[in-house]
């Protein structure tokens, strides 16, 4: 199994882009952060909406 890819963002802009090339297999809040795991170009990726920056 391979291990997943973290990418964190602050900005929303910053997410959107990332999001759209992703195939989303599921999505979760947690707290205040939203979460999103999928894949990108065959690699695991967990996409992390940080919210610490201008929102």
């Amino acid at each position: 199994m391979d291990q997943p890819i973290f990418i964190l963002g602050a900005l929303q802009e910053e997410i959107n882009q990332i999001r759209k090339l992703m195939i989303v297999k599921e999505q979760l809040k947690i707290g205040h952060v939203d979460v999103w795991v999928g894949s990108w170009e065959g690699v695991s990726i967990v996409l992390v909406r940080t919210g610490m920056g201008k929102d």
